[in-house]
Formats: C-alpha cells, structure tokens, sequence
C-alpha cells in the first residue's frame, strides 16, 4: 500500500523446504490523521525462486568392471535438501593423486527414490580414479558427494623381469631381478626356473617384493640355467630370457668301479672243493 504522506517499508519473506520463493514489500502510510482522505493501491507480486540442490548424493559405491570402466552408484539425496525435483546428476572422475578437474558425466535421474548407477568407459587400465556425485535441479547442482576411490582391472598377465647373475660361491648363485617399468600389473609372485646341463628344471617360489635372491645347495664347479616368470590376478606371464651361470669349484669326478666274475675255490663241509662265482 501507499500513502499520501509518506511510507515505511518492511521486507517479508517465506520459505518452502529452504528455498526462498515469496518475497513481497508492505508500505503503510506513516505521519497521517484521522480526516486525510487518501487513494490505497495495493500491488501483490509472487515471484517464484528455484536454488539449486543444498545436499549431496549418498551412499556412492564404485565397483571395477574391466580393464577400461567402472560402474558407479549412489542414493538420491535427502528430500528436504533436493530443493525442487532433481532432475538428474553429474558423475565426475579424475585419476588419483592428481590435480587435474574432474571430468562430468550427464546422467538422468531414474525411477523415483530407487538406486541409481551408471558407467564409465574409457579409462586406463589398472588405473585408481577419485569419483565424486552430485545432483542438480532446474537452478543447477548441488555439492558434490564425498570422494571415492575405485581402481580398474589388469589387462593380462605380467611382463618377464630382466634377470642378471650377481655373484657365486662354490654353493650358490645370486640373482637379481628388475621388473618392467611398463608393466603397471600388481604382481602376486615370481617364480625362479633352473636346471643343470643335463638335469630337470626346478622351480622356487619367490615374494613379489623381492628384487633379489640367493640360490643354496648347489654343486660346485656346475653350470646351471636360470630363467623367471612373474604372476598376477590373470596368470602368470612370459618366461624372462634365461641365463646361464657356473658355481665355484673344480667340479665331481665321478669314478667308475667295474665289477669282474671271480673264480673262488671253497671247501664244502666233506672237504671236497666246490666252484663258486662271487662279483668283486
């Protein structure tokens, strides 16, 4: 309203599910008497506000899929922080420990108040990634969920390690490893093959943080091949390149005995002489 002589303002305003959506200015007249006679126009205006989304997605779970995607899902959030009806949400990814902004996927929102979940394709094999959600209205999105972390599958079994020969003793042979600095697969074990010239092939099992080993109890003066393989959650791959190394010494003489058929000359219990063969 307004006043002939003058006006107060004041400011009102309403609230529905923390969204401002009224507000509305009262003027009443001020400094007037009882026999002023004045004309009163009232003017009312609605104006409609929209905010976005005040809350977050909850329970956002992230499981691997393959090599190159994950499958990402999440609850709506609370309804009296949506704010309006959501409409849909953004789901953002970035490799860990980067600084690099997220990357948005659009998805829209599904049936109301159930689960939702999406996927994301083409990302780095054995690669951990930071996930977070966020939801968004006709005003825009909301804050984003709390980070997870999700890591994608391996691509197939290890690559060989570079195996080199360290040192011997009449006993033993040292070995040291390096493992592919390409290879990004989490190794479960390494397996050490070795064998004579002419014997089978041996095998030793080894910890996947170990980058060197001794071989004991082995023959001196002996040539011994040696190769490795390396394993993990899909197998285990290639053999390495094998060498060859020789422990210390002279090596056994074996010596060979042979055995002749001896004529030796007995007296049985008579006295007579019997003929007996006898191998010496």
């Amino acid at each position: 309203m307004t006043g002939g002589l003058g006006t107060k303002e004041a400011l009102c305003s309403w609230k529905l599910k923390r969204e401002w959506i009224a507000r509305t200015q009262i003027l009443p007249p001020r400094s007037s008497i009882r026999m002023d006679r004045q004309i009163h126009v009232c003017l009312i205006r609605n104006v409609l506000m929209f905010v976005a989304p005040s809350g977050s997605p909850r329970d956002v779970q992230v499981h691997s899929t393959g090599a190159q995607s994950m499958k990402v899902s999440w609850k709506p959030p609370p309804d009296d922080v949506t704010n309006g009806i959501i409409k849909g949400y953004y789901i953002g990814y970035r490799i860990s420990s980067t600084s690099e902004p997220y990357t948005f996927k659009q998805v829209e929102k599904s049936a109301e108040g159930q689960q939702q979940s999406t996927y994301i394709t083409g990302l780095q094999p054995f690669t951990k990634y930071d996930i977070v959600v966020k939801a968004f209205n006709s005003a825009g999105a909301g804050p984003k969920s709390a980070k997870i972390t999700g890591k994608t599958l391996e691509t197939a079994p290890p690559t060989s390690p570079v195996v080199q020969i360290a040192g011997s003793t009449k006993s033993s042979i040292d070995i040291k490893w390096e493992k592919d600095p390409k290879d990004k697969s989490a190794i479960t074990e390494y397996t050490l093959h070795y064998k004579t010239d002419d014997g089978n092939w041996q095998h030793e099992r080894l910890s996947s943080d170990a980058d060197k080993y001794t071989l004991k109890n082995l023959r001196c003066g002996t040539r011994y091949h040696l190769y490795m393989t390396a394993s993990n959650s899909l197998g285990t791959g290639e053999p390495s390149e094998a060498v060859l190394a020789r422990t210390k010494g002279a090596g056994t003489v074996s010596f060979f005995f042979l055995l002749t058929l001896c004529e030796v000359g007995v007296l049985n219990a008579l006295g007579e002489q019997a003929v007996q063969f006898a191998g010496l």
